[in-house]
């Protein structure tokens, strides 16, 4: 599950680092079953017990970026939204913080860096004085998405998609059934599949040229489903960032971020990464930020054990 969440190597995935949750539970119980049990006993007696449903899976009909644009829709009167705009330095400054853009220059009283880990890290790297990070940058696992388009003759399974385990040696580290997942994915009469190649253990494979990337694919699904008649539509997305790989010296990096942002109460630092790579955990993180601002009491309770569904 995990190494296909972060298109990782199981053998450098750090348990501390992907699963805290579980990881706090065999240390306060000394065994994750016997906390566990704990856990639903204390549950069971605190709270109504609710039934147990599988999450919805959700989308924004015209993409993820309705998000944003929903958000700075709401913006009150008299605010300032800059985008297109590359931050080249931040300095800590008596009276707050400095922002040097290729367009200029900007001050505020609190800095919020929502930035990927790395780009975090380069900017932070230069704007204080004391411990340097333990690590100067995190790995990345980068994939490209193949996107196969068929007719209704393709026999897709019913579900969201799968993930190939590494011991099956295939091509695809596996794929999304958009067009079952969302409804507007592909039109009547035509479904769409989202096959994802790459990652952190077949970086060579994103050298590949287009077509040999939809050849291959094509070639990996059907042994798996029936898909008689080849693709009508077929494309390639080759994202230039990749995933933050939870590995060697992650935990440590994410102390150090706590320790910064202790020290200093008018800088937050979180973003894709930091505390997660879902937008749940964005948005939950997000939230945090806003009430720290506001000083509102904090919401965090301990280390969030977070479920896996199969």
């Amino acid at each position: 599950v995990f190494t296909g969440t972060y298109a990782g190597d199981i053998d450098r995935l750090r348990i501390d680092a992907v699963m805290p949750g579980v990881r706090a539970l065999e240390r306060a119980h000394g065994s994750v079953i016997r906390g566990l049990l704990r856990r639903m006993r204390h549950g069971a007696a605190t709270r109504k017990v609710k039934q147990r449903t599988m999450p919805a899976m959700t989308s924004f009909r015209e993409g993820m970026a309705m998000l944003p644009e929903r958000l700075a829709a709401r913006l009150g009167e008299g605010a300032a939204l800059r985008y297109g705009c590359a931050v080249q330095r931040v300095r800590k400054e008596e009276s707050g913080w400095s922002i040097e853009t290729d367009q200029g220059g900007y001050n505020c009283r609190h800095l919020v860096l929502a930035l990927p880990t790395n780009r975090a890290l380069a900017l932070l790297s230069g704007a204080l004085s004391g411990a340097p990070p333990p690590i100067s940058a995190l790995p990345e696992a980068r994939i490209c998405s193949v996107l196969l388009g068929f007719d209704d003759s393709a026999r897709i399974p019913f579900g969201f998609g799968y993930l190939a385990p590494e011991r099956e040696r295939r091509f695809a580290l596996g794929a999304l059934f958009s067009s079952h997942m969302f409804a507007g994915r592909a039109p009547v009469g035509h479904q769409l599949l989202e096959v994802l190649v790459g990652g952190r253990r077949h970086p060579e494979r994103l050298e590949l040229a287009d077509g040999e990337l939809i050849g291959c694919s094509y070639e990996d699904l059907r042994q798996l489903m029936d898909l008689p008649r080849p693709p009508v539509f077929a494309a390639v997305l080759r994202p230039e960032a990749g995933i933050p790989q939870l590995e060697e010296g992650y935990t440590g990096l994410l102390a150090w971020r706590d320790a910064l942002i202790a020290a200093h109460p008018d800088l937050h630092v979180c973003g894709f990464g930091w505390q997660g790579i879902g937008i749940n955990d964005m948005v939950k993180e997000a939230k945090r930020v806003a009430d720290r601002i506001e000083a509102r009491p904090a919401t965090r309770e301990g280390v969030e054990l977070k479920s896996v569904y199969f």
